[in-house]
This record gives structure tokens, sequence and C-alpha cells, in this order.
């Protein structure tokens, strides 16, 4: 069984393409002596709110746990949803430098979940689960070309992340006024064709650092086949529809790092309803705050291990590789690996699957032994020493035997 990425990332990546082109441009036109010296290690917790889901007085509904690593132009950003006496899935994206964007899912046995109508009662379930705990169920990875962001799943706030400590060597220091897709800001809606006109702030003494930033609602929406529906007045102009801002800042090494921020989501509804509807009342529309996520930066330090930007297969996975669309007619390749690496496009084997897009291969992958192992070859080592000191003496033995008895001859 192989653990699946919703087809939602697809539709994303239409809607992005044209952001991706012009920030992968900026990387030739910026330089890059500041951002290079851009190294660091961060951690800390986003502490997501929803006032449509139920939860106590001030207590967060969700807390999310980040990791992110920054080199200059790569970086890695993994996330971990916190689940009281359990464990969630931990995903990792990370850059190279070089334009792709890579992807790993760790699903631990106890987050694997059935497709919508499989049935958790049956034998071929258990023994799945049995497999998964013995780590035979590949986890998923992906690689994308021309990709400068994450964006799956945005309600962990990997996106919103990679804005905040990572987005330096992409979006350059002299923007300050972009579109984004709707769907960088809301998961699942990749489907909807609408960019939204994002205003940005930075650092007054680190330029490649963004602090705030303001998407507008244009005033309508789309459905998913483009048509456009207005809104009503005085919604039907721009208005903030996203408002992330830096609250706090650490100052490391020659940079400025986020220590406190907050991202808010804004809608509109009747003063006096208390949902979101928009009808069955003559009150008056106003815009309020339905979702937001404060972030800390909990801990901020050098480097712990040099990286590469792609997230380690250290696991078994099944990688489906993006790159290859472009010279297969839209089909990816895709390999198991365990314990393995990354497979780059000038790789004899990359360029030798091309041939069969579409067709899971089973890749190389190293593996590490075990101590066992190692006392065993020892010993096996030890042994044949052993045996052949002994064959080696019996033979001088007989030779000297053999001149012994030719000299009495003699």
């Amino acid at each position: 069984m192989l653990v699946s990425i919703p087809k939602v990332i697809r539709l994303f990546l239409k809607q992005a393409v044209p952001l991706g082109g012009f920030l992968l441009l900026s990387l030739c036109c910026m330089a890059s002596g500041s951002v290079a010296s851009r190294s660091f290690e961060a951690q800390g917790r986003l502490l997501w709110y929803d006032a449509s889901v139920p939860s106590k007085p001030g207590q967060p509904y969700q807390t999310v746990a980040f990791h992110v690593w920054v080199d200059g132009c790569r970086w890695l950003i993994q996330v971990e949803r916190i689940v009281p006496g359990s464990r969630d899935s931990v995903v990792t994206y990370g850059s190279d430098g070089s334009g792709d964007l890579y992807m790993t899912m760790k699903v631990p046995p106890e987050a694997v979940r059935p497709n919508p109508g499989e049935s958790t009662n049956t034998l071929e379930w258990k023994r799945m689960l049995k497999a998964a705990e013995r780590g035979e169920v590949a986890d998923p990875a992906e690689v994308w070309p021309n990709r400068p962001y994450p964006f799956f799943p945005a309600l962990y706030g990997t996106t919103f992340l990679w804005l905040m400590f990572c987005s330096g060597c992409t979006i350059p220091k002299t923007v300050l006024t972009t579109n984004l897709p709707f769907c960088f800001f809301m998961d699942g809606t990749a489907h909807l064709r609408l960019s939204l006109k994002s205003e940005l702030r930075r650092h007054p003494k680190d330029p490649f650092l963004i602090t705030e930033l303001k998407a507008y609602n244009p005033g309508y929406s789309v459905d998913p086949k483009g048509k456009r529906y207005e809104n009503p007045p005085p919604f039907n102009k721009p208005w903030v529809f996203f408002h992330y801002r830096a609250l706090e800042f650490s100052h490391w090494k020659g940079i400025y790092v986020p220590k406190r921020f907050l991202c808010e989501w804004y809608t509109y509804k009747r003063a006096k309803s208390s949902t979101n509807h928009v009808v069955g009342t003559n009150s008056p529309l106003v815009r309020v705050k339905w979702r937001w996520f404060e972030g800390i930066t909990e801990e901020l330090r050098p480097l712990s291990h040099p990286i590469t930007g792609r997230p380690p297969l250290d696991g078994f996975f099944a990688v489906t590789d993006h790159r290859a669309e472009k010279m297969t007619g839209g089909k990816p390749i895709e390999y198991l690996v365990k314990n393995g690496e990354w497979w780059q496009t000038n790789e004899p084997r990359f360029l030798k699957a091309l041939k069969t897009p579409g067709e899971l291969i089973l890749a190389e992958h190293k593996t590490t032994p075990s101590p066992k192992h190692y006392r065993g070859v020892l010993l096996a080592v030890i042994l044949f020493s052993g045996l052949l000191y002994a064959f080696f003496a019996w033979y001088k033995a007989k030779q000297r035997s053999q001149q012994q008895g030719g000299s009495r001859e003699e």
C-alpha cells in the first residue's frame, strides 16, 4: 500500500505557474550576497484558532510544531501537528536552490487512515497496519520543478513559514507588490482561478526579511469554471482578506528573524448574525476575523549540520518525480527507495526511467548493518584466520617430516 497525496496539489500547480516563473526569474536578477549570509536553525510552535471550531476560550484548536533550517538559498521546513497521546504525520519541504521543490511525508502507523468507504475490520486492513508497523508501507515523497514555495498542507502553515523564514532568495528585496494565487492562502481552493493582490513590507535593517503582507480580495469570487460573482456592497471593492505581520524579532549574527508573528484570515457577515451567513437579515455587512494563528520561535541557533535542501529519504518512500513530465508527455516517473537518495535529472537511472513513465521502479537502497552483523563478520574473520593458521602449521609440519624422512634414507 502506498500513501498518496490529494489531487488538489496538481490543481495548485496550474495556478502557481505564473507566480513561480516570475519568482524564479528573480533568482537570476538579484544579488545573493546578503541572502547567502542567512544561515540558521529555528524551532517553535504555531497556535491555531478558528471561530467556527469548538474550543475552550483562549485555547487553540490545534498546535503545530515547526523546525526550519536555512543556509543561503537552501532550506528545509518540517511541520508536525501535536496530538496528545499519539503521533501525527511529519511533513518536510525543502529546496536545494535549483528551483526544484522536494517533499516527504512520514506517516506513523497510528496516523494511517482508510480510504473512503474502506472497512477497518477486514483482514487485509489489519495486515496493512502490521506491515506499516514493520516499516513495509511506503511513505509518499514528491519533487516538482520550478516551484518556489510549499503549498500543502496549508493548515499546517508551511507556506507562511516559507514566507517568514525562507523567501529571501526568491522574492527580490525590491518587490513590494505582487499577485499570489488564492490557494496560497486557503487549502483546498486550487480549483479556483483567482489571484489576490498582495502588498509587502520589509525590515528596515534587513530588506530580505518580509515583516508584513496584506492580501486583498478583489471584490468578487469565481466558481471552478471561472464564472465571476460580485460581492455584495461594500465588499464589491478590494478588501483585506489575509494579513501577516511579525510582532517581535531576534537580531542574530547580523540578520533578523521573526520571533513572534501573527497570520489572520477575514470574511464578512451580517452584523447581527452568529454565523457567516449574509442573507436573512437587514443588518449591515461587517468584516470579521474567522481564522488565525500565532507563531512563536522558541529556539534560534546555528545550523547543527550542513543541509542540501533535499529532505533525507531515511526510510521507505515511494517517490513521484514530476520533473520528468515535460519529457514524457505529462507523466511522472515513480520509484521506491529505502534509505537512499533523490534521483537527479542528469543521472543514467533517471534518463532510463523516462522510457517507462508511470511504472513503479524498485530502486537500489542503502542498508546500515546492525551491531550484530558486525559481530558476525568479525567472528567469521577470526574463525577463517584460525583455520588458515592451522592449515599453514600442518602444511609446514608435513614438509619438515618429509625432509627428515628423505635424510634418513640417504
